[in-house]
C-alpha cells in the first residue's frame, strides 16, 4: 500500500514546487547559485552560496567563514540590512551584464498618515475624558523633527474622544512605539491613546551609484493591512540617480522601512522572488528558465550570479 503524505508535507511540497537540484549546492565555482547573504556571524552582506532549499524564496545560505543561516529572499542588496537576509540576481537572455554601480536610498522620515482611538487591555477603547472639541492634541513618543498633532472635532458627554483629524503630520526618524498606542499631550482631557498609521515623509540619496536606465524603487514591508509607499527616482548623465520623488506616502508602516532602487531595463539585472529547480520569478514581474552562470541562454531564459 503507497504512503501517503501527511496535509502539512504535501503543502510543504507544493509550496516549493520542485526543489532546486542540489548538485549546484554548497559550491562557489562557475556552476554555484551564488548569492548576497548575511549569515550569522557575518558582520554585513557577503557573496555566500544556497546550502539547502526550504521553499521557494527561503533557503539555508553559507559563506566561506561563517555559520549556515536560514534566509529569506529580499527586494535587492541595499535591503540586506540584518542576518537572515539574502538577495539573487538574474541575468535573462539579451543582458549585456553591464556593471551597475549600485546607489543607495534612506527613507529620512516618516510622518503620520492616519490613526484611531486606541483599545486597553480589555478591548475598551482608550478615548480619554474632559476633551474639548478643537483641543489639539500632540502625539508622544519617537524621534522627531516635528511632531504630529491631531484635532478633537466632538467629544462624548463625559469629554471622550468621538472624532478627530490628523492636523499636523510630523516628520519622524524614529517612530513611536509601534507595540503601543501612543498617548497624547494637551487639551482640556486626559488619558486618550492612538493606534498610529504612518507613511513615507522623506528620502535621501546616500550615493548616487551609475549605469541605470531604468529604475524602479521598492520599499520595505508594511504592517498588516499596510499599503506600500510608492515613488519614482530620475538618473543623471553618467546613469546615476539624480533625484527622487515621493508619489505616493503609503500608510501602516510600523518602523522606518528599507528602499531599494532596481533597474529593470532590458540588459541590467533582475532580481529573484521565487525559485525553484525549474523557474525564476523575478520582483520586477518575470519568468525565466534558469542556468547556471556561463551556461549558454536563448531568449526566455537566464544566468542566475551576482557579478
Amino acid at each position: 500500500m503507497p504512503r501517503t503524505l501527511s496535509k502539512r508535507k504535501q503543502k510543504e511540497n507544493y509550496h516549493m514546487g520542485r526543489p532546486v537540484n542540489p548538485k549546484f549546492f554548497g559550491n562557489v565555482n562557475t556552476n554555484s547559485i551564488i548569492v548576497s547573504t548575511w549569515t550569522n556571524g557575518d558582520t554585513g552582506a557577503n557573496v555566500g552560496f544556497i546550502v539547502k532549499q526550504r521553499s521557494d524564496d527561503r533557503f539555508v545560505t553559507s559563506t566561506s567563514m561563517n555559520t549556515p543561516t536560514s534566509c529569506n529572499l529580499v527586494n535587492g542588496v541595499a535591503n540586506i540590512t540584518a542576518p537572515g537576509m539574502a538577495s539573487i540576481k538574474v541575468f535573462p537572455y539579451g543582458a549585456d551584464g553591464a556593471v551597475i554601480t549600485p546607489a543607495s536610498l534612506t527613507v529620512a522620515s516618516v510622518k503620520l498618515v492616519g490613526a484611531k482611538i486606541g483599545q486597553d487591555a480589555f478591548g475598551a477603547p482608550t478615548a480619554g475624558s474632559g476633551y474639548s472639541v478643537n483641543d489639539v492634541l500632540t502625539v508622544v513618543g519617537g524621534t522627531f523633527s516635528t511632531s504630529a498633532q491631531i484635532t478633537v472635532n466632538s467629544v462624548s458627554a463625559t469629554g471622550g474622544i468621538n472624532t478627530f483629524t490628523v492636523s499636523r503630520a510630523g516628520s519622524y526618524s524614529v517612530v513611536p512605539n509601534p507595540d503601543v498606542d501612543a498617548p497624547v499631550t494637551g487639551g482640556t482631557g486626559l488619558g486618550a491613546e492612538f493606534t498610529l498609521s504612518l507613511g513615507i515623509n522623506a528620502i535621501t540619496i546616500g550615493t548616487a551609484g551609475a549605469g541605470y536606465s531604468n529604475v524602479r524603487v521598492a520599499f520595505g514591508p508594511t504592517g498588516e493591512f499596510g499599503v506600500d509607499a510608492t515613488a519614482t527616482a530620475t538618473t543623471g548623465n553618467l546613469g546615476n540617480i539624480a533625484s527622487v520623488t515621493i508619489n505616493s506616502a503609503g500608510s501602516g508602516y510600523l518602523t522606518v522601512p528599507t528602499v531599494a532602487v532596481i533597474d529593470t531595463a532590458l540588459g541590467a539585472h533582475e532580481h529573484v522572488a521565487r525559485l525553484s529547480s525549474k523557474r525564476v520569478h523575478t520582483i520586477e514581474g518575470n519568468v525565466y528558465r534558469w542556468y547556471p552562470a556561463g551556461y549558454p541562454i536563448v531568449s526566455g531564459q537566464a544566468n542566475l550570479d551576482t557579478k
